[in-house]
């Protein structure tokens, strides 16, 4: 079994007896815990900053597929019955959660919908936050201990905007 079969397979796993309510990243984090630290070992610079930049790129790869990935901006239009420039425009005034591609073009994710709408709470945790496309991923998708391992994103599925939002408040605050 190769290394990508195991991850499948624990994915598999993870999706079957993960808990109502819990997410399944604050399953893997304790999972992680429950290993001891690998021993220390020498590296140079350049394997350092290779290192790093798999694992930017692995974080960046995770936060572009989570809860059913991300649309182009004309799917977006096509879903929420705008023009493409008018997403462009909700994405330029920071009412959309957006990130670009390497080829330039922007992707919207899906979670941030509903019912061909923005979900509600989205635009109003937007206000509070930074302009930094992969900090908002950050902010929604990231289970939190003051939540009690939930995900913002995950008060906003139940509704629970106001909570969300101070959250964001809370985030920007400290420096999100």
């Amino acid at each position: 079994m190769n290394l990508d079969a195991v991850v499948d397979e624990l994915h598999q796993i993870v999706a079957e007896k993960t808990p109502k309510g819990t997410s399944p990243q604050l399953i893997l984090e304790r999972l992680r815990a429950s290993f001891p630290p690998l021993p220390p070992r020498e590296v140079s610079n350049k394997e350092a900053k290779a290192i790093l930049l798999k694992r930017g790129g692995l974080s960046r790869n995770r936060l572009e597929k989570a809860d059913g990935g991300a649309l182009a901006a004309e799917e977006v239009a096509d879903l929420i019955g705008y023009s493409r420039q008018g997403v462009d425009h909700l994405r330029k005034t920071n009412r959309l959660v957006a990130w670009r591609r390497g080829n330039g073009k922007w992707h919207y994710p899906i979670w941030q919908f509903e019912d061909g709408h923005i979900r509600p709470g989205i635009q109003e945790c937007l206000e509070h936050l930074s302009e930094n496309p992969w900090g908002r991923m950050i902010f929604f998708l990231n289970p939190r201990e003051s939540l009690g391992g939930k995900r913002p994103l995950d008060l906003l599925l139940k509704g629970r905007i106001e909570d969300a939002v101070r959250v964001a408040r809370r985030h920007q605050t400290h420096g999100g």
